[in-house]
């Protein structure tokens, strides 16, 4: 989790509105409309993405079984006081 919680600082760091998250890709956040690609974070692999997803629905079964039914999932989550809007899918086997 340690890669999810760099995204999480940076985003902060930057003020980002947004955080765009896709396998083979590095981060990307929205500040003040633009795009910035996060280089100094690694791409994030399939593993990297089911293991956040895992960790933000907190072993919950019910958010498990909106996600696995729907393949789609809109929840919030909070980190250092901050909330951050989560919409998930899957894309090719893949949360996104």
């Amino acid at each position: 989790m340690e890669k999810f919680f760099k995204i999480l600082d940076t985003a902060l760091m930057l003020s980002a509105s947004d955080i765009h998250l896709l396998n083979g890709k590095s981060p990307v956040f929205r500040v003040e409309k633009k795009l910035i690609e996060g280089k100094e974070i690694e791409p994030l692999t399939k593993y990297d993405l089911e293991g956040l997803m895992e960790y933000i629905v907190d072993n919950s079964l019910e958010l498990v079984d909106i996600f696995e039914n729907s393949k789609r999932l809109d929840i919030s989550y909070e980190y250092m006081g901050k909330r951050f809007r989560v919409n998930a899918s899957m894309a090719f086997g893949v949360p996104t």
